[in-house]
C-alpha cells in the first residue's frame, strides 16, 4: 500500500498538471452530488446544536448559502451567509489559478497561490472567522451577561 501512495506521489510531483486535470473532470459530478447531498441535509431538518442554545455559529446558514449559489442565486447566497459566501469565492479562484499555474504554464501565478495558503493568511482567516463568530452572536451575548 505505501508503495502505491509513493508511486502516486511521484506522478503528481512529475506532472502536477495531471491532477489539476483530474479535478477538471471531477467538478461535473461534484456539481451534482453536492446538489443532491445539500438537499437531503436540507430536508433533514435537524437543528443546529448551537441554535438550540439561541447562538448562532459561523457556518449558520452555510448549507442554504451553498445551495443557493450552486442554483445560481448569487445575491441570496450572499445573504444566507457572507461568510461562507467568500469561501466558496476563494475556492473558485484557487480552482482558476491552478488551471493558470498547470495548464496553461504560468509560473508567475505560483507565488500567488502560495501567498494564498501561506501562515499568515491561516492566521488572517482564523481571526476572521472568530471575530465573526463574536459579532454574530452580540444579542446572545448581551442577553447572557445581562
Amino acid at each position: 500500500m505505501r508503495l502505491f501512495f509513493r508511486r502516486v506521489a511521484e506522478v503528481v510531483k512529475e506532472r502536477p498538471a495531471l491532477l489539476v486535470s483530474a479535478l477538471d473532470v471531477a467538478v461535473i459530478p461534484g456539481y451534482f452530488f453536492c446538489c443532491w447531498l445539500l438537499q437531503v441535509m436540507l430536508d433533514g431538518g435537524k437543528p443546529c446544536k448551537w441554535t438550540q442554545v439561541g447562538a448562532k455559529c459561523a457556518t449558520c446558514g452555510g448549507t442554504h448559502c451553498v445551495q443557493s449559489f450552486l442554483q445560481g442565486d448569487i445575491l441570496e447566497s450572499f445573504f444566507w451567509n457572507p461568510m461562507v459566501f467568500c469561501w466558496i469565492l476563494y475556492a473558485i479562484a484557487t480552482w482558476i489559478l491552478l488551471n493558470l499555474r498547470f495548464l496553461f504554464r504560468m509560473p508567475r501565478v505560483g507565488a500567488l497561490l502560495k501567498g494564498m495558503y501561506s501562515l499568515q493568511a491561516f492566521f488572517v482567516a482564523l481571526g476572521v472567522f472568530l471575530t465573526y463568530t463574536l459579532l454574530r452572536n452580540i444579542p446572545f451575548l448581551i442577553s447572557v451577561f445581562t
